[in-house]
């Protein structure tokens, strides 16, 4: 790409930080703010004064008894993994403007795609798996497992006896689609890929139970649910529509690139996200 730039706007994983959802009075601004790391100090293991906390009100509702209360989004990141970042692009002679979040990047990456009904927004990385849950376009609840991509890779260069990045290329070419010969893939994959469902399953679960409402729809992304056939075994696990996307609606991009736009989306959804940001 040889870009000219030195600006760099970045996302910082959720695996990097602690995310919750705190239930409180409704209270001002400053008072909540003044709640807010008091209650954080019981749900971040490490003291306080070395994490840079953020809130973000998430909805209000009324008590049994006529009170009313709110739910916050809790976001702590330690201050030492800022630190680290920062010093990365500044030692690659890069300036940084901004961070935040991944989940809030693919939140405005996909924004015109979310509907008013809650969605299941499940980015399956290299690393890890975010599922978040996105209503009325806010992200209303975060979750985090370490099962990703990397382990369906790995279960098949172990098992078959082969490298990494030849099972990197079997799992994409593929995958949960494979027949006949190669139907010993789905049979590895499985298991790993049931636990990523599992895990978004008991997201979902928690969700429901904490705000009374019915999730209606799935959105995959991440560079790890190109694996061919995902989509459908996702959906029929979850009991969720799929809601598909294009992460690419109003970026211009050469017309050769259109037979791969559709995976390029998922892995680029989070940067095409900070890109809006910068230029929104």
């Amino acid at each position: 790409m040889d870009p000219k730039t030195r600006l760099v706007i970045a996302s910082i994983p959720s695996f990097t930080s602690f995310t919750t959802v705190l239930d409180m009075p409704l209270l001002s601004s400053e008072e909540t703010s003044r709640s807010v790391l008091f209650q954080a100090q019981q749900y971040i293991p490490i003291p306080i004064k070395e994490v840079s906390v953020e809130w973000f009100p998430v909805e209000q509702y009324e008590g049994s008894q006529g009170q009313r209360f709110q739910k916050i989004l809790l976001v702590g990141i330690p201050n030492d993994v800022i630190a680290r970042y920062k010093k990365i692009y500044k030692d690659a002679g890069l300036r940084l403007v901004s961070m935040e979040l991944e989940q809030f990047a693919l939140l405005r990456a996909l924004k015109s795609f979310f509907s008013e009904a809650p969605t299941l927004l499940v980015d399956i990385g290299a690393q890890s798996t975010d599922v978040a849950v996105v209503e009325k376009g806010m992200v209303r609840q975060v979750e985090q497992t370490d099962y990703s991509g990397i382990y369906l890779t790995q279960a098949l260069a172990k098992s078959l006896d082969i490298s990494m990045f030849r099972a990197e290329e079997l799992k994409r070419r593929r995958g949960l689609s494979a027949f006949g010969a190669d139907s010993e893939l789905s049979t590895l994959l499985l298991p790993f890929l049931d636990v990523i469902i599992q895990e978004t399953r008991h997201a979902k679960d928690v969700y429901e139970r904490r705000y009374g409402k019915k999730i209606e729809k799935l959105m995959l992304v991440g560079g790890g649910s190109n694996l061919m056939g995902i989509e459908k075994y996702f959906s029929s696990q979850i009991g969720l529509t799929l809601s598909h996307h294009s992460v690419f609606t109003g970026f211009e991009y050469p017309s050769s690139l259109e037979p791969a736009i559709k995976g390029l989306g998922n892995e680029l959804a989070i940067a095409l996200g900070l890109a809006r940001k910068y230029f929104s």
